[in-house]
This record gives structure tokens, sequence and C-alpha cells, in this order.
């Protein structure tokens, strides 16, 4: 992991995922779900869509889920609200979707 920090911008993209990790959980808590999208969100950023950036950015945030640590309010929350943040401040139209919708009789999407 540490050998993949060598580029500053990397630097820095790690340090953004460590601390969203760890005030999230307190985020979480405080708000609801809906003000703390609102709250996180940055809008979709004019910069140009880098997919090596953004593998880089999945890749590390998978690095750093590993941890137990970090698992207090599961991996796919916290793994959807920090890709949510920094993909959309990447200039990638993400957007979250919870729960199932039903489309017909006893079928749900």
């Amino acid at each position: 992991m540490i050998t993949r920090l060598r580029d500053p911008r990397d630097l820095w993209l790690f340090v953004q995922i460590i601390s969203m990790l760890l005030t999230l959980p307190r985020q979480i808590r405080r708000c609801s779900l809906p003000e703390l999208l609102e709250k996180i969100d940055p809008g979709v950023s004019d910069s140009p869509q880098d997919m090596a950036k953004l593998n880089k950015t999945v890749s590390f945030i998978n690095s750093l889920l590993q941890y137990r640590f970090f698992h207090r309010y599961g991996e796919c929350l916290m793994r959807s609200l920090i890709l949510f943040r920094l993909l959309r401040h990447q200039g990638w139209p993400v957007e979250i979707h919870f729960g199932v919708r039903k489309i017909s009789n006893n079928n749900v999407e």
C-alpha cells in the first residue's frame, strides 16, 4: 500500500479517504442520510474524468476497508458514501440509491 503513495496527489487522495473514514461514523450518528448526502455532496466537478484516478480511488478505499476498525457501519455504506463524495468531486456523475422498488406483483428491482 505504501509503495503506491509515491506521487503527492496519491498521498493527498489517501489522506482524504482516511479523513472520511474517521469522520463519517460521527456524521452518520448525528444526521439523517439525506442530510448527510447533502453535506458531503460537492456537486459534480467540471474537471475531466480520469479513469486511472477513479481506479486508484476505488483501490485505496477497498484496501483500507479491509481493516475491521472501519467496519462500524459496514463496508458497503462507508464505501458508497466515500465514493459518492470523491467521484463527484472528480467529475463523475454518480448517484446513490438505497432500497428496492416494486415493479410488478412479486418482482423487485
